[in-house]
C-alpha cells in the first residue's frame, strides 16, 4: 500500500497549526560547556515561528545570549493514549533565538500569547504578564526556524519527512527521512 504523501504547502500548513494549538514544548539550549540544557516553555506560534519568554536572569538567557542555536520539540498527543496514536502529529525543529527588544514587537508576542495560552485569560495574571514584558522583567525571544523533522500520523504509522526553511521562515523544500517504504 502506497502512503499518501502531503505536499509542501500542506506541511506547512500543519506544522503552523500545531505551533499555535500546543502551548507547551521542550526547548533544548547550549550551556557554556557545550553541553545541552532542556526546559519546559511555554511556546506562541507565529507562521513557522515562535515567541518564548523567560525571566532575564535564567540559564536559558544566558545560554541564548552565549549561543542563540535552539532546538524544541512540540507534539500533539491525543486524549486516547494507544487507541488514538495515529492522530499523533509532532515537530522537531532546530533555529535560531534572538531576544526581542522592539516594543511593537514585544506587543506582538504578548497578544499572541495571549491568544494561545489559556491561564492568561486570567485578567489579573494577564496583566502583571503584559506589565513585565514591557518593564523587561520577562526576556522574549523569537525562534526562527531553520530545519525540522515533521511527524504526522495521519499519513501512515511513524511518517516522517524532513522539512528545509527559507531565510524568511517559509518551507522551502522537503526531504524523505528513513527508508522509502512501499
Amino acid at each position: 500500500m502506497t502512503v499518501q504523501q502531503f505536499q509542501l504547502r500542506e506541511v506547512e500548513r500543519a506544522i503552523c497549526d500545531l505551533l499555535t494549538e500546543q502551548e507547551l514544548g521542550v526547548l533544548s539550549t547550549v550551556r557554556g560547556d557545550g553541553s545541552p540544557s532542556a526546559s519546559v516553555m511555554s511556546f506562541a506560534g507565529d507562521g513557522s515561528a515562535v515567541y518564548c519568554h523567560t525571566f532575564g536572569y535564567t540559564r536559558k538567557s544566558e545560554d541564548l545570549r552565549r549561543d542563540p542555536r535552539v532546538a524544541y520539540t512540540l507534539a500533539h498527543l491525543p486524549g486516547q493514549g494507544k487507541n488514538g496514536s495515529l492522530a499523533t502529529r509532532m515537530v522537531q525543529m532546530s533555529g535560531r533565538a534572538a531576544f526581542v527588544d522592539d516594543p511593537s514587537e514585544i506587543d506582538r508576542a504578548v497578544a499572541l500569547c495571549a491568544k494561545q495560552f489559556y491561564w492568561l485569560a486570567d485578567e489579573r495574571r494577564r496583566a502583571g504578564f503584559e506589565r513585565d514584558a514591557r518593564e523587561g522583567r520577562l526576556a522574549f525571544f523569537r525562534i526562527r526556524p531553520l530545519q525540522a523533522l515533521w511527524n504526522d500520523n495521519r499519513t501512515g504509522a511513524a511518517w516522517r519527512v524532513l522539512v528545509n526553511f527559507s531565510p524568511e521562515g517559509q518551507v522551502a523544500g522537503l526531504e524523505p527521512y528513513g527508508p522509502v517504504l512501499p
